[in-house]
């Protein structure tokens, strides 16, 4: 990769994505840049795919998302639900859980756990 296409890389970087599917389109972007500024082909990304468990509203325009990825990974995921002019757009936060498949009664467990604390 060229020094241009380097930094470009470095800029995106350091700045914070709030929308997970963002840098995909991201990284699509960066690798046109590289090959049009004559630089090394940059590695196919591959794209995970989720398969949507289970949804939990927690707040008025916030969902909870738990998936499975292809590679056998959960996914736990926070979504921004925005409703302008009667359409709605829903996003993804940046910071999202992934966890084994394993361990994801450890996480049952730790909100059972919480929950007995708060008395509940």
């Amino acid at each position: 990769m060229n020094k241009e296409a380097a930094e470009l890389c470095k800029r995106i970087q350091d700045e914070e994505i709030e929308n997970v599917y963002a840098y995909d389109r991201i990284y699509d972007r960066i690798s046109l840049v590289s090959n049009k500024l004559g630089g090394a082909k940059m590695e196919n990304k591959q794209r995970k795919e989720f398969t949507e468990l289970a949804r939990a509203k927690i707040r008025d325009n916030r969902n909870i998302i738990i998936s499975k990825d292809n590679t056998g990974f959960i996914t736990i995921a926070q979504q921004l639900v925005i409703v302008e002019d009667g359409r709605e757009t829903a996003v993804f936060l940046k910071g999202a859980i992934e966890i084994e498949e394993a361990n994801l009664e450890n996480v049952e467990r730790a909100i059972l756990q919480a929950l007995e604390a708060m008395g509940k």
